[in-house]
């Protein structure tokens, strides 16, 4: 078999000073809170907390929105985490991520990692 590499398609130049997805860390920290009042955002650290991805867990029967310290529940402005679902993203500073629910009461856990 021969091929033509005329028609071969030219591959997407890579960047060497992209940083790939970090998929292993050397540190962990779990915690778990909730949202005491209805419609009141609450944050996962009072202060800088070195961070790189976070997991958030919905151990609530109630949507929780994840977002900045304007997220709402009522109207809805941040991410929805379902009941039983978790969210995970990057982060650098996890005093910068405010979880928040229409239902008082409402329990998350989060992981941590850097």
């Amino acid at each position: 078999m021969t091929v033509d590499l005329s028609k071969v398609p030219t591959p997407i130049p890579i960047d060497a000073n992209a940083k790939g997805i970090q998929t292993s860390y050397n540190n962990m920290k779990s915690g778990n809170s909730s949202v005491v009042t209805a419609n009141t955002a609450v944050p996962l650290a009072s202060s800088f907390t070195q961070a790189k991805k976070i997991d958030i867990y919905n151990a609530s029967a109630s949507t929780i929105y994840v977002g900045d310290s304007t997220v709402t529940a009522t109207p809805a402005n941040g991410i929805p985490i379902y009941p039983a679902q978790t969210y995970s993203f990057g982060v650098t500073d996890l005093s910068l991520v405010y979880v928040n629910c229409a239902t008082s009461g409402s329990a998350f856990s989060w992981n941590v990692f850097w």
